[in-house]
């Protein structure tokens, strides 16, 4: 190169945008002040009261305060709505002060509202969270006008423990699982007509699902044939497995075992909660902690039935 000729040297526009202490010649972009610019007409389109804010307004937003999705013809609307949604996330209100943290203005724009109130519409319609029921929680959502959904009280219902009729015996049967999934098995507790406990009869079921369930029902029955006792009154906490045996339809595994069984014995069913079941909770779980797929008869009263279920006495179910 001949240093004696004069060279041309090509700096890009972005360098010399630059500021000086980063080496650029501190110059502005125009791209830069047309935003600047835009943010500002956008900011008196949102605060302002002027009658120009109100008549742009009315005319390019919805009465959510959303801008139109359809076009309008202006000349400076199209660059206010594209610096809107950048505009909006810079700014922030300060709602304990009520006041807006750059104009000092009090928060009493409808804008603003429904900006607080959108992100509250949705959950409100589907969420299935409650209040607490409180003075402070009431207060706070009849301030932001959200509709109130007050948590559902307790339900408290009673039961009784029914004995079998003269000549009958009752078994009592309940599901206990040892983790969810988990070991489960399955505890019958069979009582004459007294109230006397005739003999206890457990089983270990692995993994509980619905066949398992109606075979343990189905091992309980076979346990009151083999000794003698035909004339049954059947309770169980599984209302699913009750339900299959009152209308017949068993799985078909266990169909001819049950036309059996339904030939040879007189069978009511009926289905209890937990609280006046509790025997049969006891036997299942130490049932679920029996070595898989064995079982167990007892006869009498074991040990671990520290009480049995009372019938001139009342048991409660919350829920």
């Amino acid at each position: 190169m001949d240093p004696c000729k004069k060279k041309d040297i090509i700096v890009s526009w972005e360098k010399c945008c630059r500021p000086m202490q980063e080496g650029g010649l501190g110059l502005t972009r125009f791209s830069d002040i047309n935003i600047t610019m835009l943010m500002k007409l956008a900011w008196n389109f949102i605060t302002e009261g002027s009658l120009w804010a109100n008549y742009m307004r009315a005319k390019f937003l919805t009465r959510a305060g959303d801008a139109t999705a359809y076009y309008k013809q202006s000349s400076i609307w199209p660059g206010i709505k594209n610096i809107l949604p950048d505009l909006i996330k810079e700014s922030f209100w300060i709602i304990e002060k009520q006041k807006l943290i750059h104009e000092a203005q009090a928060v009493n724009n409808r804008i603003s509202k429904v900006q607080i109130l959108r992100p509250i519409h949705n959950p409100d319609k589907f969420s299935k969270g409650t209040m607490n029921n409180s003075v402070e929680d009431l207060s706070i959502f009849h301030q932001l006008g959200v509709p109130l959904k007050f948590k559902r009280p307790h339900r408290i219902r009673s039961c009784r423990c029914e004995l079998p009729r003269f000549e009958e015996i009752k078994i009592n049967c309940d599901g206990a699982s040892l983790g969810n999934p988990g070991i489960s098995g399955t505890g019958s507790v069979f009582r004459d007509h007294t109230g006397v406990v005739l003999g206890v009869y457990m089983k270990n079921i692995g993994v509980a699902y619905y066949l398992a369930e109606c075979s343990s029902i189905i091992s309980s029955l076979k346990n009151a044939m083999q000794r003698g006792w035909l004339q049954v009154f059947f309770v169980s906490g599984s209302k699913s497995a009750i339900d299959s045996f009152k209308s017949n339809k068993v799985p078909g595994k266990l169909q001819s075992e049950w036309t059996h069984l339904r030939s040879q014995l007189a069978i009511r069913f009926k289905h209890s909660w937990r609280e006046c079941n509790f025997n049969a909770d006891s036997c299942s779980i130490k049932a679920a902690a029996m070595p898989i797929n064995t079982d167990s008869w007892i006869d009498g009263r074991t040990t671990f039935l520290y009480s049995i279920e009372n019938q001139f006495q009342n048991y409660y179910r919350f829920d």
